[in-house]
């Protein structure tokens, strides 16, 4: 068993020196956490620990990560990794980092949970109006489509409005162009399931086998009718408690219509190809 670890960890070390990484935390993590593919949730725990000191040496090391997921080395639970992005825009808003620094400061290739940290923190520490006008005024698109996405979340997160209220919030709050990120933020927590569960696991099959989002409630002709299946369709594929990309290709193709269908199949694969360090928004 040691002579396998010790072989995994030189097979790791050649293939971090062929892809021209040279942060040491990285590197030190990686192969502290030696199996050939990585459990992110044993990376994670080992950056969380750096996050409070130092959150831009911890972006940097989530970067380097992100290009391990990107050549297979890294795997395991993507929602780990999401969660330890969310905690590093947490940690930056309470450091007082300004919002429009963040397209330098988080890491390119998985900028949006850093946002959408940030934008959650904010939230909880100034209400909706200062974070709609937060969302509005950054000049930034990504930023701006990341913030309105967040802000979704809050709204979903810290009220009990039914799915249509909490539309509405999105069509008075959001610009145009934030609508859909506002209102697909809102949509991923009735995927994920009742957000008084703190435990994970529990968490997210609950999601499942309640199949609490009925996306049935808005016009099969309606743009939200098309969100929320690609909602279902992202969310799905979120983490290792959820079900088979199978299934979730069986539920897309219940859309009563070719535009939803496609748009929620299309949310499967880029979900998969976020959680291996690939971003679809422009900076």
């Amino acid at each position: 068993m040691r002579k396998l670890a010790i072989t995994v960890g030189l097979l790791c070390l050649v293939t971090i020196t062929g892809l021209g990484l040279k942060n040491q935390q990285a590197i030190s993590s990686l192969l502290h956490c030696h199996t050939f593919t990585v459990d992110s949730t044993c990376l994670m725990n080992s950056v969380n620990l750096e996050i409070h000191h130092n959150p831009d040496k911890s972006a940097a090391t989530l970067k380097q990560i992100a290009t391990l997921r990107r050549a297979g080395l890294v795997g395991g639970d993507f929602r780990a990794y999401s969660l330890t992005l969310h905690h590093l825009g947490s940690m930056y808003f309470m450091n007082g980092v300004p919002f429009e620094t963040l397209n330098q400061r988080c890491p390119k290739l998985v900028k949006d949970g850093c946002v959408h940290g940030y934008v959650m923190e904010y939230f909880s520490a100034n209400g909706s109006t200062k974070t709609q006008i937060l969302c509005q005024t950054s000049p930034q698109i990504r930023l701006r489509l990341g913030c309105f996405h967040a802000l979704g979340h809050s709204y979903a997160e810290n009220t009990s409005d039914s799915l249509l209220s909490l539309r509405d919030k999105c069509q008075k709050t959001a610009t145009q162009e934030g609508y859909v990120p506002c209102f697909s933020g809102v949509l991923h927590e009735y995927v994920r399931g009742s957000a008084d569960s703190h435990d994970h696991h529990e968490y997210y099959t609950k999601a499942v086998s309640l199949n609490n989002l009925d996306c049935n409630i808005f016009s099969q002709a309606s743009l939200e009718y098309s969100v929320c299946y690609a909602a279902i369709g992202s969310f799905r594929q979120y983490d290792q408690y959820s079900e088979t990309t199978q299934t979730t290709k069986k539920l897309c193709l219940k859309a009563k219509n070719t535009t939803a269908q496609q748009g929620c199949l299309k949310a499967i694969y880029e979900r998969t190809a976020i959680a291996h360090g690939y971003s679809f928004i422009p900076d």
